[in-house]
């Protein structure tokens, strides 16, 4: 786990010309005992991380890796194509919550990011009060899931599936899990269900529908 994160840092500074001009992760004294877990599909996929920190730099998205002094949940709603992807983000500071909402359309070629356009911004308040919305999130378990990974040979994954990725910052840890193809896995009910039921109360409380088929 250590060498994937020195690898990060160093793949952060020296991995192109426009990450070179990337802003720097903010530095805060880590509490003992911080964990990290990042799943292998992640940690031992160079492009997949240049990909995520291009997004993640051109739209202005704070850095987790670190962690967050309170909790920071950001979930990625990947579409095929480039076309039409969403990040929305729960952040809970100064005892209140803020949700905002991240449109982007990404230009590719061969897996490979040559621009993200498009980019839009909005804050999302939800039509009930924030404690039915947190209370779902916490019910379902939205920061503890597992990764798909854990599943093995019961996960279906498809050619060319869509997928939903969720990153988790709090004091003590950071962690990703990701779900591609969520619909057609959706029967699993120790995690990708949990998922699906809190999207929907998302879908519900803030008009938001999915950027394309979970």
């Amino acid at each position: 786990m250590k060498l994937f994160f020195i690898i990060l840092i160093l793949a952060f500074y020296f991995g192109s010309c426009r990450e070179n001009t990337r802003k720097p992760i903010v530095v805060r004294e880590l509490p003992l005992g911080f964990v990290r877990e990042i799943p292998s599909w992640f940690a031992h996929n160079p492009q997949l991380q240049a990909n995520f920190f291009e997004i993640r730099d051109k739209l202005n998205l704070v850095a987790l890796e670190n962690g967050f002094d309170s909790i920071y949940i950001r979930i990625w709603f990947d579409c095929l194509g480039g076309q039409g992807n969403k990040i929305v983000t729960f952040q809970y500071s100064n005892s209140k919550w803020k949700i905002n909402l991240y449109s982007y359309n990404i230009v590719s070629k061969q897996g490979i990011i040559l621009d993200i356009v498009h980019i839009r911004k909005e804050r999302l308040s939800p039509v009930s009060e924030w404690s039915s919305l947190v209370k779902n999130m916490f019910e379902n378990q939205v920061p503890d899931l597992p990764d798909y990974s854990t599943y093995g040979s019961d996960y279906t994954i498809p050619t060319d599936a869509t997928g939903v990725t969720v990153e988790v910052a709090t004091f003590t840890q950071y962690r990703v899990y990701s779900y591609p193809a969520l619909s057609l896995n959706d029967t699993i009910s120790s995690g990708p269900a949990k998922l699906e039921r809190f999207i929907k109360e998302l879908e519900k409380e803030f008009d938001f529908h999915s950027p394309c088929q979970r």
